[in-house]
């Protein structure tokens, strides 16, 4: 998938999420930037093919929602890990399922 269909497919999922979410629902978005550097010397390296942190903060800020917390550099616990994965998985995991495949359908139309 290229950069910029895999942008536009999380605009259309953070989008979708917003409409469907609660008022008060929250959000713990956890990633890291993506640097396109495969064959390329770190002094080559161009941001044009990078996803960076201020990328996924935009579309996240232009579909609704709204950054409380920034963790950078902070390795996350395998436990608390798993305790998120898990939790997010038994209560919200057809939910998401069901809002990737709307966002991907959305993505289609317009190609």
């Amino acid at each position: 998938m290229s950069k910029e269909k895999y942008l536009k497919f999380l605009e259309n999922f953070f989008s979708l999420a917003h409409l469907d979410a609660k008022k008060s629902t929250q959000m713990a978005f956890i990633n890291a930037d993506w640097r396109d550097f495969q064959n390329t010397p770190a002094k080559n390296e161009t941001r044009v093919n990078s996803i960076l942190i201020n990328d996924y903060l935009r579309i996240l800020n232009q579909s609704g929602w709204q950054e409380t917390h920034i963790f950078m550099g902070v390795p996350l616990d395998v436990h608390v890990f798993h305790l998120l994965t898990r939790t997010s998985r038994n209560q919200k995991g057809l939910k998401i399922k069901k809002l990737i495949t709307k966002a991907r359908k959305y993505e289609d139309t317009k190609a």
